[in-house]
């Protein structure tokens, strides 16, 4: 298994909505999270903002604010993004460790069967 690098964000990237009332900001990311990263993300537990709710598809993460609300809405997705990367590792990472443990386990305690087995007919 490879090593997982947290996600991190770019630089923010403004535009408008079509009728130019409100701010949309594309906010890149260095690489494409997992999905279930992704989920973890766009449904956060107990973090919330007035400022905007952003969700991330692919690569980018995407929100609606206004003019005095930015830095505010950057904020709180750096907040979530950090919260996830932290979920992700204790509860996706750590669980997938431990399959491969148990993967390894039983891969140990079958060769020491053959072993055994292989020694046991030794001189037949």
């Amino acid at each position: 298994m490879r090593e997982w690098e947290p996600i991190r964000r770019g630089k923010p990237e403004p535009t408008t909505e079509p009728d130019g009332q409100r701010i949309v900001l594309t906010i890149p990311l260095e690489s494409v999270p997992p999905p279930e990263w992704q989920r973890i993300f766009n449904e956060p537990s107990g973090i919330t903002s007035t400022a905007c709710v952003p969700k991330v598809e692919g690569r980018e993460i995407s929100a609606t604010s206004s003019l005095g609300q930015l830095r505010a809405c950057v904020e709180h997705v750096d907040r979530l993004i950090e919260h996830t990367n932290e979920r992700y590792v204790s509860a996706v990472l750590s669980a997938q460790r431990e399959t491969q443990e148990r993967a390894e386990r039983k891969t140990a305690e079958v060769d020491e069967r053959l072993r055994a087995a292989r020694e046991e007919l030794e001189g037949l």
